[in-house]
């Protein structure tokens, strides 16, 4: 997570637990915004340096239980989550946070680390707040399809649905969208840069791979559009242990 992400967790955390101290013998379920920032002390350093741990632990444990290292038997193979936070809400020691949510799979083959698998969507993760730190209950995926919108307006409070609707998480160029994170965060883990344009296939029955160039012409929806590849490199997979 970046700098900027990081903090918004924390000062948000921080304002949850304060919350929490005086609701604890139960309490209607209340909304934690990004004002609360400016409430917490500036002095309580141990505290955000712990919480933001406890935010890492939460994505460590949606990778963890979301995802499969499909390729862990043949490659270094490392599962990853990142979120934008649009709101928390709190019940007892229930929270629910309102994010996009993106989760993916990378490998390192050779001198480059390749993204294998993913999702990414709203979501709302639930989890408790424990004495030994946070503890993942469930993620809760948007729908997908006819039904997206609808199960935003269903889910969604109306403060945490504007901020959803006005995020886009596809602005790659933009190195603060979790997409972006989580391609800085794979070369940090597996030790080399993320390719970003050609493709990496795995046949696990055969043991061997592809790296492919996709190669596109024409206007998508017309005639002369055309998608066409190219293997710029093939092998077997046991070859590279030797």
């Amino acid at each position: 997570m970046t700098k900027n992400h990081r903090k918004a967790w924390i000062a948000l955390l921080l304002a949850l637990l304060v919350m929490f101290a005086f609701t604890a013998c139960g309490a209607e379920k209340q909304p934690v915004g990004q004002s609360a920032e400016n409430e917490v002390s500036a002095s309580d350093e141990t505290g955000s340096q712990s919480l933001e741990a406890d935010m890492n632990l939460i994505m460590d444990q949606i990778a963890e239980k979301e995802m499969t290292k499909s390729y862990a038997d043949v490659l270094p193979d490392v599962t990853l989550a990142d979120a934008e936070l649009f709101g928390i809400d709190l019940e007892g020691k229930n929270v629910s946070a309102y994010v996009w949510l993106d989760q993916e799979e990378y490998v390192a083959l050779k001198d480059k680390a390749y993204n294998m698998a993913g999702s990414a969507g709203e979501a709302i993760i639930h989890f408790t707040l424990a004495d030994n730190g946070p503890e993942l209950q469930n993620v809760e995926w948007s729908e997908d399809g006819s039904g997206h919108d609808q199960w935003l307006q269903d889910h969604f409070p109306a403060e945490y649905l504007e901020k959803a609707q006005a995020f886009n998480p596809y602005n790659e160029a933009d190195p603060d969208v979790p997409h972006s994170r989580l391609i800085q965060k794979a070369a940090e883990v597996l030790g080399v840069p993320v390719e970003t344009e050609n493709l990496l296939q795995i046949d696990l029955e055969n043991g061997t791979y592809e790296i492919i160039k996709t190669i596109e012409s024409g206007s998508p929806g017309t005639d002369d559009y055309k998608f066409e590849t190219e293997t710029l490199e093939a092998g077997n997979l046991s070859d590279l242990a030797s």
